[in-house]
């Protein structure tokens, strides 16, 4: 063999061991690529869980606090239930009161036997007779 043939053959053998190795080393590339690609997912995947576990905590609270929210309203409206009937037993209180004063028949000293001073007889420091208490008319106006 001559000289130039033994360096093709050299030449040939080299670009076949280097071209092996090429090859062997874009296999290992697309390999680890892919493998990238799922340690990319897998990572995407437990940011996405910590973040749905956060998202569902924050919807627990947002429940808790909307829960709370209507009882309170719930409380919020019986108070001004009775609120409002307290004023509607003032109301017509005051208005027994003056229908009581403008009555022609109506002297101041029958007035005071019928509405007690305040605090005194079962009456309220303000004069108005206690919830749930009906006014009686004086019977002799009737």
């Amino acid at each position: 063999m001559s000289a130039v043939n033994w360096l093709a053959v050299g030449g040939q053998v080299a670009v076949t061991i280097l071209g092996a190795a090429g090859v062997t080393e874009l296999i290992k590339a697309v390999a680890s690529r892919r493998t990238r690609k799922i340690d990319n997912v897998d990572r995407l995947s437990d940011i996405a869980i910590e973040q749905v576990e956060a998202i569902k905590k924050d919807a627990r609270e947002a429940r808790d606090e909307a829960r709370s929210a209507r009882q309170e309203a719930a409380g919020a409206r019986r108070e001004m239930h009775e609120i409002r009937q307290s004023a509607e037993e003032i109301s017509r209180y005051l208005y027994q009161v003056l229908s009581w004063i403008h009555d022609p028949q109506m002297t101041i000293e029958r007035l005071r036997a019928v509405v007690p001073p305040p605090g005194t007889n079962g009456g309220t420091p303000s004069g108005a007779p206690p919830l749930g208490r009906r006014v009686q008319p004086p019977p002799t106006l009737w």
